[in-house]
């Protein structure tokens, strides 16, 4: 009976994340167009009349919804990369200290010491690569702007 419940459950668990995929997917875009501000058009997108000057002259325009902070490609991979390393460093920390408590909850018992060596080795991978990714980005992005001053 027990096997038959692990077995259900396993189902339910990899369909599930399954149907929260393709949910996301299906439900996103029509989130993202169900703008209906009466000041800003109708729900079937702005009304454009005539050119584009005049009162409409806002909607015929592409704007950056990230002015004044992101100007350029490289300002915008350095702003992705702030993020990713907020995000990261907390992540590998904390990895570190689960890591380190599997490796003293092992009390001798090699496959658990190895399982928890190698929870460290990659933690400490993941960390070189999200801090290598941003230093190697700062570094070329300097560059960049070092010889475009010249």
């Amino acid at each position: 009976m027990i096997n038959v419940y692990k077995k259900i459950r396993r189902i339910v668990n990899h369909y599930s994340i399954k149907m929260f995929i393709l949910a996301t997917i299906l439900i996103s875009p029509m989130m993202l167009f169900a703008d209906n501000h009466p000041d800003k058009g109708t729900a079937h997108g702005p009304e454009v009349t005539g050119t584009a000057t005049g009162p409409n002259q806002e909607f015929a325009q592409l704007k950056n919804p990230l002015a004044g902070t992101v100007d350029s490609i490289p300002g915008l991979i350095k702003e992705i990369l702030d993020i990713v390393v907020y995000i990261g460093v907390p992540i590998v920390a904390i990895m570190i200290i689960v890591s380190g408590l599997r490796l003293v909850m092992a009390n001798g018992n090699p496959e658990k010491l190895t399982k928890a060596k190698e929870g460290i080795l990659w933690t400490l991978v993941g960390a070189a690569v999200v801090l290598g990714a941003y230093g190697l980005a700062t570094a070329i992005g300097s560059t960049v702007q070092d010889l475009t001053d010249i």
